[in-house]
């Protein structure tokens, strides 16, 4: 099992090359198991969809202020698959890839809109705020401007 944890949410995003799946846990809840297959947190088998991406907050107490991050995990559908998120105005999180099968990135800051492009196609739109998210999967359509899409 390959582990990474993101340095901003602590975030732990898991890879199970023996069963070819994933998933992603809390600092939190990583913590309180000491065995990697005990706690109940189901692995979702990999496809290598691109369109197989979760979104969501997770808040992080630090020197006794709360952060907000947000974060993005999805599937590589090939190794070399070039993964270009963007958030808000512009905004070029860094990307994590775990063994070839898995992309992470996290920002804090305020909820925004994000866009996930995976070898140049759409691959998702989320929508984070506070009262939930609003997620779009369309990855059938070409890369072009907001309004080709919305």
């Amino acid at each position: 099992m390959t582990e990474s944890v993101l340095a901003g949410s602590a975030v732990h995003v898991q890879w199970h090359g023996e069963i070819a799946a994933w998933r992603i846990l809390s600092d939190h809840d990583a913590m309180r198991h000491q065995s990697v297959l005990e706690f109940p947190v189901t692995w979702r088998p990999w496809t290598g969809d691109l369109t197989s991406v979760l979104g969501m907050g997770q808040t992080r107490k630090r020197e006794g202020a709360r952060e907000r991050w947000w974060l993005m995990v999805g599937e590589l559908p090939s190794p070399d698959a070039v993964v270009a998120p963007m958030v808000g105005h512009g905004q070029l999180p860094e990307v994590c890839v775990i063994e070839g099968r898995l992309w992470a990135c996290e920002w804090s800051g305020q909820p925004s809109t994000a866009e996930v492009t995976v070898d140049g196609k759409l691959a998702y739109v989320n929508e984070f705020g506070t009262r939930g998210y609003r997620r779009t999967e369309l990855s059938d359509r070409p890369l072009g401007k907001r309004s080709d899409w919305r």
